[in-house]
C-alpha cells in the first residue's frame, strides 16, 4: 500500500499537534466500508468530520481518560490512519490503545 501522508498531516494539525505526538497507521481488513468505519467511530469515539469524496474521516476515540485526535482515510478494504494524543508524565499508550480499539471493531 502506497499512501501520500502529507494531507493527513496537514489535516490533523487543525488540532494543534506537535510532529512528533503523530504516529501513523495502515491496515488492510477484508470486507471493510466506509460505512462500517463511520458506524464504528460513532459506536466508540465521536466523528468530528466526514468528508465523503475523499472517504476520509476525521475523529477522536477517549482511551483511559486521554483522547486520541484520529485522520482516518478509506481506500479499497484499508484504513490510513493518523492518530495524535497528548501524553503526560506517565505515558498511557493512547494512540496505539485507541488505534487497537478502532481496529478491533472494525474486525468483528
Amino acid at each position: 500500500m502506497q499512501m501520500d501522508w502529507k494531507w493527513m498531516e496537514d489535516k490533523i494539525k487543525q488540532f494543534d499537534v506537535t510532529e512528533d505526538g503523530i504516529e501513523r497507521y495502515e491496515k488492510r481488513i477484508e470486507s471493510l466500508s466506509y460505512l462500517k468505519i463511520r458506524d464504528v467511530l460513532w459506536k466508540i469515539g465521536k466523528v468530528l468530520e466526514e468528508d465523503t469524496e475523499l472517504c476520509v474521516y476525521t475523529a477522536t476515540i477517549k482511551c483511559r481518560g486521554n483522547t486520541a485526535f484520529m485522520v482516518i482515510h478509506y481506500e479499497r478494504e484499508s484504513i490510513f490512519i493518523l492518530s495524535y494524543a497528548r501524553e503526560g508524565i506517565i505515558k498511557q499508550h493512547t494512540n496505539q490503545r485507541a488505534v487497537q480499539k478502532l481496529i478491533m471493531e472494525l474486525e468483528k
